[in-house]
């Protein structure tokens, strides 16, 4: 009788034993589980909270309507996404935070520069303005307006209608000028001083002769 009891006893601390043990491995799998959780959100490159995404915006259309890429990714705003300028103008190089769906923007915001510190860099603007015109040495350009225009290695197609703004010297062959311009399409090139050209490629030599030699084999 005292041998069946006792046998009884060690099965039953055995069980116990066995269900505690049980307990505290899940425990411990769910704290691994959850920790590996939070160091995958936590890691992320570019900030995002809430379902917005934070970078600088790169391009954008005119209107509100039409692609935006920000800090490399591209959104499709349409009439109904909502603008939200509060920290400042969304012009290119603005630090902002989209909140979307898939690839549709429902809200562009913009937010104070420390907001997107894990964002890539605001691009460059192209020239020393804060417009959209672009800047370099004439190589060369039609005898009159209308015709290809090369400036710094971009052709630009200019018309009758292109307007020419000779007031920083002479559109010559090696002058610094803006490029106002939509697609390839030139509506204005204005003469501007050098400096304004520090960035682009050295201007051509107008006083250079090429020789051609042929070839000998």
């Amino acid at each position: 009788m005292k041998k069946a009891i006792s046998t009884k006893l060690h099965y039953y601390a055995t069980m116990s034993l066995s269900i505690v043990l049980l307990v505290i491995m899940s425990s411990t799998s769910y704290a691994i589980v959850q920790g590996q959780s939070h160091t995958s959100v936590s890691n992320s490159d570019i900030l995002q909270s809430d379902r917005d995404y934070y970078g600088f915006i790169e391009s954008r259309p005119s209107g509100t309507a039409g692609t935006w890429v920000v800090s490399g990714r591209s959104f499709t705003a349409t009439d109904s996404t909502r603008l939200d300028p509060d920290d400042g103008p969304l012009t290119v190089g603005r630090c902002v935070s989209v909140d979307y769906e898939g690839d549709l923007a429902r809200e562009i915001e913009s937010e104070s520069a420390s907001d997107c510190d894990n964002a890539p860099s605001p691009p460059t603007p192209p020239g020393p303005g804060d417009d959209d015109d672009y800047y370099g040495f004439i190589k060369s350009r039609p005898s009159g307006t209308a015709g290809t225009w090369v400036v710094s290695g971009r052709s630009f197609t200019a018309t009758d209608s292109t307007r020419l703004d000779p007031d920083d010297g002479p559109l010559t062959v090696g002058r610094c000028v803006s490029v106002d311009y939509e697609g390839d399409q030139a509506r204005e090139i204005e003469s501007e001083p050098a400096s304004d050209c520090n960035n682009a490629p050295s201007p051509p030599d107008p006083g250079a002769i090429n020789i051609y030699l042929p070839l000998i084999i």
